[in-house]
């Protein structure tokens, strides 16, 4: 699965990265959320992983944008620690696939990845 990750945390993006490419897909990061549109469209990932909290631009603004972009359903999963129900309404109602909240198990995502690819989505 060809994924892009979008997270500010260096540190972070290491580790998540170090363990998708393990697994055997295929990683490409940014910790600048406001590449992400163009990082979509060049990159056409099956999968964006991205932090509910990013600055320069809401979380919101980049699943919407993501959405409005319909050449291919691309799967979008919230890794956040943002806890509560409205938000975690208000995102899937956008369309998220899925909402992880951290810290992260590396076997959880591994699982929450595995479970998006069986499933075939068009937009």
């Amino acid at each position: 699965m060809n994924i892009l990750i979008i997270n500010e945390n260096q540190r972070l993006l290491t580790l998540l990265s170090n363990s998708l490419l393990q697994a055997g897909h295929t990683v490409h990061t940014t910790d600048n959320p406001l590449h992400t549109l163009q990082l979509v469209q060049e990159m056409k990932p099956d999968l964006v992983l991205m932090d509910l909290m990013v600055s320069y631009m809401t979380c919101y603004e980049m699943i919407s944008q993501i959405r409005a972009w319909t050449e291919k359903y691309i799967k979008i999963i919230i890794m956040t620690k943002i806890n509560q129900d409205q938000v975690i309404e208000q995102v899937f109602d956008m369309g998220v696939d899925d909402y992880i909240l951290l810290p992260l198990k590396r076997k959880e995502l591994l699982a929450r990845i595995s479970r998006l690819e069986r499933y075939k989505l068009i937009a």
